[in-house]
Formats: C-alpha cells, structure tokens, sequence
C-alpha cells in the first residue's frame, strides 16, 4: 500500500479548517481591540502588538492542527514544543525590533517623544516683552532691552511666578504679534509690554500689564524721571506687577521683588550696551560685549552684575576656542569670584563657576553645589540647566541630563541654543529617532537655519546605519570648510561610508593646531572610520590640552566601540568619570 501524500495528511488532520477557523477568530479579535482602543484611547501599540501576535499565532495553530488535527492527542510532544517555542521566540524577536523601529537598542520613555512640548505648571506666569524705543534719535535700543531685562530678572526671583525667559521672550522683538499667540508659544497668562523715551537726562517709561486670555489691560502706568532713578522705575513696574497678579509672596511684604543693583548712570549703560552686544553672540558683538564690561567695572568697581556677565563672556569666549581655554578660565573664575563677593545672589556667577568645576577642574562635587546654586536663585537659566545635564551625562545619569535640558527648554520655548541642546541630549541618550524628531522640529520653527542641529542628526543617522544621509548632514557642520565635501567624495569612490570619514578625519588632522577643539573633530571621524587606535591617539591629545571637548568622549556614541579598550578606560579614569 502506498504511503499517504501530503495532501492525503493535510485532509486527514483537516488543516485547511483548522486555518480557516483561526483566521477568522484573528480577524475578529483584532477589529474587537482596534474598537475598543478608539472607544477607550488606547495607545496604538496596543493594536499592533495585538495584531503581530495573532498573525505569529497563525503558524502556532498550523503546528497544533498539524500534530492533532482528528488523531486527538492529548500529550504535547517535544517536537511541538520546541516549534511552537521557536515561533514565540521570533515573535518576541519581531516586536522587539519593531518597538525599537529597526535600530539599535535606545533608551525608551513611557510616552512619545514630541519635540517642542511646553508644560504649564498652573502658577501665575508672565513673559515680559522687549520695550520699544521711542527716543528721538531711535538709538536707545539697548537702553529699552535693559531695562525690560532688569524687570524680568527681578521677576524671576518671586516665588510662586512663571516667567518666560529672555531669549524667548525676546525673538517677539519688532514683531506685530497677537498677544495670545504670545501666551500659546511662551505658555503664560499675562504678558508685560513697553516703552521707553530717553531724551538727555529725561527717561519715560511705559509699561502695561495684559492678560492674553481677553487682552484686556490689568494694569499700566508711565513714569517720567531722570536716568539715575531707572532702578527706582524698575523696582516699582516689578512690584506693581506681582501685586496685580495676586502672587503669594514667601515673607510678606519684606519678600518682595529685590531692588535692582544700583551703580551710576554711565557704568549702567556701559553694563546695558554690553549685554546687547553679548546676546548678539557674532564676531563684533563678543568683541563690543567684552569692551563695554570691561568699562563698566572700570567705571563702577562695585557693581557685580557687570563682572558676573564679563566672567561668563570671558568663559564662553575660551570654551568656544576663540582664546585658548586654559587662559579665559582663569580669568573668567577671578571675575565671578568678585561678582559674587559683591551680590551673592547672582546666578550667572553661580553658573559660570559651575562650568569652570566642570569643564576645566574636573571636579564633580564643586560643579553641582554651583549649579544647584544657580538654579535655586533662577530655576529658568537655561544656561545653569545645560550644565546641570552635562554633569548628570558625566556621571552616567543621562537620562536625567534630557530631564534637566527639557526643563530649559520649558522655561524659554523658542530658544534656539535651549532647543539645540536637547537634540545632544537626546543623542547622548542613544535615542537616535528622537534626535531625528527634534532636529526636524529645530528646523520648523528656525526656517532660516536649515543646518541647525546638522552635527547631532548626522550622528543619528550613523548610528542608524543610514550613512548617506549621515554624510550628507557632516557636510554641513563644516559649512566655512571648503575641503570636507571633497574628502567625502573622495572617500566614498575609493572605499565606502567608513572611507569617507576617514578622508575627514585626515583632511581636519592637516588643519589642526595645538590646543585647538579640532583635536576632539578629528578623534570622531577616525572613530567613525573604524580606526580605534587614531581616534585614541587625538582623544588622549585633547586630554593632555585639557580640551573642555575631553568629557565628551563619555557622550558621543561614535566612541561607543572604544569602550573596552584599556587606553579608553585610562583616559577616563584620568578625567575621573565613572565607570560605564
């Protein structure tokens, strides 16, 4: 007797129904969740992972058709087992890989990422506009954003006040905006708006105080007195603000807003124009920021705020490679030293020796009392934030770092460097497609940029094996080097992607100069290249240099496979960071 064909067997343990009746429970169940999950708002995980699981038990009821089919065996057999276990293990494997979207493992969040999210606290908030110029001569412009400054940084020191920080408040300048849409953007309740008229001695001040829900005005006045009594105007808007909005002042009337540091008229405007130019972060504007500083304490040897903002200007210089480091720290900690001898409450002091402990000391401990310092005077100091999230990177807590840098961004929305540090952090993270997502958002709301966030997306998109478009965004990190594109090109006909950075990597060494940043560039690329050894070589250069750049090699995933290499790990434990 012949033995029984496949299609006899497949009749015999009646497969076909077996399917049939699967489908069709499948197909049911999967419409039963997708209504329920509409009814209910369900995430839409909840479907997907219904459905890759009823399509992996597809195969599982075809084992147990297979073996049982009309034989009705009770006992499972280990061949069953170790199919249907096979099957559940790639299913496992499929959604794992889909939860991850194909990529490498990431650190994971409860809820979707959504770039941009600003969350209201439910306190009494407030964003205070730049004031308008309305001197005769219309030259007055840094006068008028001074004083609108000084406002909001003595409302930012109330408790029980949200207020919008400047950059935010700022990129309103100039613009006929609607003033709720300035509430939508900056997610407050009232908005302070201005002007001021400065003609010789003669100063008028306007302000008035405008809830965005109606627009109606809760509260305006004009003050009309001589320069040397704008403290007194700005004290008095700041204390007329906080009782019209009813906030509830921690010690009664002595906690109310503290008066505004007070120094002669001239050091003042000197102060003034050299935040202006400071905030004007070009070439000329450093170097005019730096200038007028300088004479304001000249001017005024007394007045902190003046060496508080010279000591940051004088750090931002060195950690931007526009002077060597190791020469704008010293200063740079001399000068918020004195600034703080004068008025300890000066959280821009606090935050500069912060960054000084960090980047340049190494010294953990120092850098978070300073910047914990910082951000109890003014919990908004998006700058204090990005420090307190470079520590936390340090120290092996980064998800902790994207906490304290969204909380930055919370406090100044529309912040380009507020929304710029987020992508790092978030690239710091390994969660390369929320890098993606928040550069593309960086890139919405700063149409005029599109190469902002280039550096950290081109990272993702390594990471991610999507190295075209990883090349492509390199090319635009180097936008005043003529040679990068070219040694890509040339890379890419003689090798492949890891070519190409290799082409980089030597084209940037060609360029280098000691002490320059550039060390940590040419470190990345080699390391891209696959060449682990070079990459250590200019890592342990920078160290020697004391690059601030040196902490990064902890942040970057392009040193991930370094990792292990004992050079690697003595270079960390020389900068004394944690093991991994």
């Amino acid at each position: 007797m012949a033995p029984p064909t496949l299609l006899h067997r497949l009749k015999e343990r009646k497969l076909v129904q077996w399917a049939l009746a699967y489908l069709a429970g499948a197909w049911a169940l999967v419409e039963c969740v997708g209504f329920l999950a509409d009814q209910f708002a369900w995430p839409g995980m909840v479907a997907q992972v219904v459905t890759i699981l009823a399509a992996f038990g597809f195969f599982v009821a075809l084992v147990m058709a297979w073996y049982h089919g009309e034989k009705g065996q009770q006992k499972v057999s280990g061949a069953e087992l170790l199919m249907i276990a096979a099957l559940l293990a790639i299913a496992a494997g499929v959604l794992g890989i889909w939860s991850r979207g194909g990529r490498p493992a990431e650190s994971g969040q409860a809820e979707p990422y959504a770039p941009g999210a600003v969350q209201d606290h439910g306190l009494p908030s407030i964003a205070v506009l730049p004031f308008a110029d309305m001197s005769p001569e219309g030259d007055q412009e840094f006068f008028a954003d001074g004083i609108a400054e000084e406002i909001l940084n003595a409302l930012a020191k109330v408790s029980g006040l949200k207020v919008a920080a400047r950059t935010s408040a700022f990129a309103f300048k100039g613009a006929d905006t609607d003033i709720r849409r300035v509430g939508e953007q900056l997610a407050v309740n009232s908005v302070l708006e201005g002007s001021v008229r400065k003609e010789g001695n003669r100063v008028r001040v306007t302000a008035q105080l405008i809830d965005v829900q109606d627009g109606f005005h809760v509260w305006s006045e004009t003050f009309d007195r001589e320069v040397e009594s704008v403290f007194e105007i700005q004290d008095q808007i700041a204390r007329e603000v906080v009782t019209a909005l009813e906030v509830e002042l921690i010690g009664g009337p002595q906690g109310i807003v503290p008066k505004a540091s007070q120094t002669g008229p001239e050091a003042y405007q000197a102060y003034l124009r050299g935040r202006h130019a400071f905030n004007d972060w070009t070439p000329a504007g450093r170097q005019n920021a730096l200038e007028q500083l300088e004479r304001a304490i000249v001017l005024d040897p007394s007045f902190g705020p003046a060496f508080a903002s010279l000591a940051l200007a004088r750090f931002m210089s060195g950690f931007f490679d526009v002077v060597p480091f190791h020469e704008a720290v010293p200063e740079a900690k001399a000068l918020a030293v004195r600034a703080l001898e004068l008025d300890p409450g000066l959280s821009e002091a606090h935050a500069v020796l912060g960054y000084a402990a960090l980047y340049h000391d190494w010294n953990w401990a120092s850098a978070e009392a300073a910047l914990e310092r910082a951000l109890e005077i003014n919990p908004n100091d998006a700058f204090a934030r990005h420090g307190m999230a470079d520590l936390l990177t340090v120290l092996g807590d980064v998800e902790g770092g994207v906490r304290q840098v969204e909380l930055g961004r919370q406090g100044d929305p529309l912040s380009l460097m507020a929304n710029v540090v987020v992508a790092g952090h978030l690239l710091f993270a390994r969660r390369f497609r929320d890098v993606i997502a928040q550069v593309g958002y960086l890139r919405e709301l700063y149409a005029d940029q599109p190469n902002v966030g280039a550096d950290f997306i081109s990272s993702a998109f390594w990471e991610l094996g999507r190295f075209e478009e990883s090349l492509e965004e390199f090319v635009k990190v180097w936008p005043n080097d003529p040679g990068v594109a070219p040694a890509i090109e040339e890379g890419l006909r003689t090798a492949d992607p890891q070519g190409a950075m290799r082409a980089v990597a030597e084209h940037l060494a060609g360029r280098y100069q000691e002490g320059s940043a550039l060390a940590f560039e040419v470190a990345r690329c080699y390391a891209r290249a696959g060449d682990h050894q070079a990459a250590l070589d200019w890592l342990e250069g920078g160290y020697e240099a004391r690059l601030p750049e040196s902490l990064h090699a902890v942040f970057y995933p392009d040193f991930d496979p370094l990792s292990s290499d004992p050079r690697f790990q003595e270079l960390l434990r020389m900068m004394d960071i944690p093991e991994r």
